[in-house]
C-alpha cells in the first residue's frame, strides 16, 4: 500500500493506493466546532441534502443503476467539540466495469456534499417540509424504540453539553426551523469547514485530482478546530423516572471518568467494554445467567466526553437489585475479583476486531481517516498496546469512574 496526501485552497486529499480490492473506498468529511445549531440543524441537513439531487427516487436510481449501483453512507457524528458530516460511499472500480466510471462515481457523491443547485437558488420549500415532515416524524415516534428514546433523554439529564435538549424539545426546536436558516447553515458548513477527502483502493492520483477540481469549488479557508476532547467538567447526577405502559422497563446509567491517560482512553476503556458489556460479560454473568433480572445487560463508552454508560431491560420491581448488582460487579472489577478469562477474552476480541480492519475495504479506510483526523495508532501498533493491558490496569480505571446521571423508563409491574 502506498499512501499519497496532497492540498488544495479548499479541501486536503490523502489516498491510500492497494490493489488488494476491486472496489474504492471514499469518504469527503467536514469538520466543524460543535455548536447549538448543529444539534438543531444536523438531521434535517443530511435528509435535505439526500432528496436535493434528483427529482424522485425512480431517477436517483436510474442514475445509480448508470453507474453499478454504488453503496453510499452519508451520516454525521460528534467527537467531543468537534461534529464531523461524512459523505461516503463504495464502488466498484472501472477495471471491472466501463473506463470512466471511476470519476462518474466520485461526482455522484460529491454532488450531495456539495449541491450547487442548494448553494445558488436556495433550499426547494417543498423539499424542506418533505424532509422536515420526515424528521419530526423519527423523532414522534422514538417513543416507540424504548432504548433509543431512554439514551436520548439520558443525554439531555447528563447534560455533557449545555445545549443537550430531550425529545420535546428537539420536536419543539425543529418545527420552529425555516429553510432560509437551514440553507444560511448549510454555507456556513461548506464555506468555514476544514475538509478532508478519502479514497482508499486502486485509483490514480492525477484521476483523483481531475474529478475534484470539475466538481469541488471550495473557497480557501484556515479552520482552526479545537482538541476533539472536552475537558474535564463535574459530572451531573440524579434520577429521571418515566412511566411507560410497556412490561418491559428499559435502565440507562451514565457515568463520568475522571483524569484519564491516553492509553486508558484508547485500550484500557474498550477492554473495559468487552469485559462488563457483551453477551459473555461480568454483568451477563452476574444479572441473567445467575439471577435471570434481565433481558440483556450492555455497555459502551465515549472516550472523547470521558464517558461509560450501561443499559439493561428489566422488570420493574428488580430495579432496586439490579441496581445493586451493577454497583457490586464493578466493585469486584476494581478489586481484580474476576476470572482471568474475562480479560483475555476482552483483548482478543479486540484483536479479531483488528484482523477485521485489515481485511474489509470500509474498515481500512476508517482506520486510515482516524490515524488522520484523530491521529490514532496504526493497527500493529493497536494490536501491541492492546496486549499491554493488563488486570491492574483496568481497575485503575475502573476506581476512576464517578456515578453521573441514571434514566429509568419504568414498565408495568408484571
Amino acid at each position: 500500500m502506498r499512501r499519497v496526501d496532497f492540498k488544495t485552497d479548499g479541501y486536503n486529499v490523502h489516498l491510500l493506493q492497494t490493489d488488494k480490492y476491486h472496489e474504492v473506498s471514499f469518504d469527503i468529511v467536514f469538520e466543524k466546532n460543535l455548536t447549538q445549531e448543529d444539534f438543531i440543524y444536523r438531521k434535517l441537513l443530511l435528509t435535505v441534502l439526500y432528496n436535493s439531487v434528483y427529482n424522485s427516487q425512480k431517477e436517483r436510481q436510474r442514475q445509480e443503476l448508470k453507474i453499478y449501483k454504488p453503496n453510499y453512507d452519508f451520516y454525521q457524528e460528534i467527537k467531543g467539540n468537534v461534529i464531523l458530516y461524512h459523505f461516503s460511499g463504495q464502488f466498484i472500480h472501472e477495471k471491472y466495469t466501463e473506463k470512466g466510471m471511476n470519476d462518474k462515481n466520485i461526482s455522484y457523491f460529491l454532488k450531495y456534499a456539495y449541491n450547487e443547485n442548494i448553494i445558488e437558488n436556495g433550499i426547494s420549500k417543498e423539499i424542506f417540509e418533505y424532509a422536515k415532515n420526515k424528521v419530526l416524524n423519527r423523532l414522534e415516534t422514538m417513543p416507540d424504540n424504548k432504548e433509543a428514546y431512554a439514551y436520548n433523554e439520558l443525554l439531555a439529564l447528563q447534560k455533557i453539553y449545555p445545549f443537550e435538549s430531550n425529545l420535546q424539545e428537539q420536536i419543539t426546536s425543529l418545527k420552529s426551523t425555516s429553510e432560509k436558516e437551514l440553507y444560511d447553515y448549510y454555507l456556513k458548513l461548506i464555506n468555514t469547514s476544514k475538509v478532508e477527502v478519502f479514497l482508499v483502493g486502486n485509483i490514480d492520483e492525477k484521476e483523483v485530482k481531475k474529478v475534484l477540481n470539475n466538481n469541488l469549488n471550495l473557497n480557501p479557508r484556515n479552520t482552526n478546530l479545537k482538541q476533539f476532547y472536552l475537558s474535564e467538567t463535574k459530572p451531573v447526577q440524579g434520577l429521571k423516572i418515566e412511566r411507560t405502559d410497556k412490561i418491559q422497563s428499559i435502565l440507562f446509567k451514565s457515568y463520568y471518568l475522571s483524569k484519564m491517560t491516553a492509553f486508558e482512553k484508547n485500550y484500557v476503556l474498550p477492554v473495559l467494554n468487552n469485559i462488563i458489556g457483551i453477551n459473555n460479560g461480568l454483568l451477563y454473568r452476574e444479572i441473567r445467567e445467575k439471577e435471570s433480572l434481565c433481558y440483556y445487560i450492555l455497555s459502551f463508552s465515549d472516550k472523547y466526553t470521558n464517558s461509560q454508560y450501561i443499559h439493561t431491560a428489566i422488570n420493574a420491581k428488580d430495579y432496586e437489585r439490579v441496581e445493586f448488582l451493577i454497583k457490586e460487579t464493578l466493585e469486584k472489577i476494581k478489586n481484580g475479583e474476576y476470572e482471568n478469562e474475562y480479560l483475555e477474552n476482552a483483548i482478543n476480541k479486540k484483536l479479531l476486531e483488528l484482523n477485521k480492519d485489515s481485511d474489509y475495504l470500509n474498515n481500512l479506510k476508517r482506520q486510515f481517516q482516524d490515524e488522520i483526523i484523530f491521529d490514532a495508532d496504526n493497527i500493529e501498533e493497536k494490536r501491541k498496546n492492546y496486549r499491554k493491558v493488563t488486570k491492574e490496569n483496568v481497575s485503575t480505571l475502573v476506581k476512576k469512574l464517578n456515578t453521573s446521571a441514571t434514566f429509568f423508563l419504568k414498565g408495568e409491574e408484571k
